[in-house]
């Protein structure tokens, strides 16, 4: 997946498609990636045992740091 300088979908290639199929629905440009995580923690699709806001914090983190 590709993401603009506003953090927005750009690109979403056929393999990242299948694997989060179930995000299908945002899976389009426009759709930021703080959207693909809230969309995560409401599907409960992230680690359960994990304070919601605390997983969405270190996934954004991750996302900023690591690219």
């Amino acid at each position: 997946m590709m993401f603009d300088n506003k953090d927005e979908l750009v690109l979403c290639n056929s393999k990242s498609k299948q694997i989060l199929d179930w995000q299908n629905d945002l899976l389009k440009p426009g759709t930021t990636f703080e959207a693909l995580v809230r969309n995560t923690i409401k599907k409960k699709m992230h680690v359960h045992d994990v304070d919601a806001e605390a997983y969405l914090n270190r996934r954004l983190e991750q996302h900023f740091t690591d690219g």
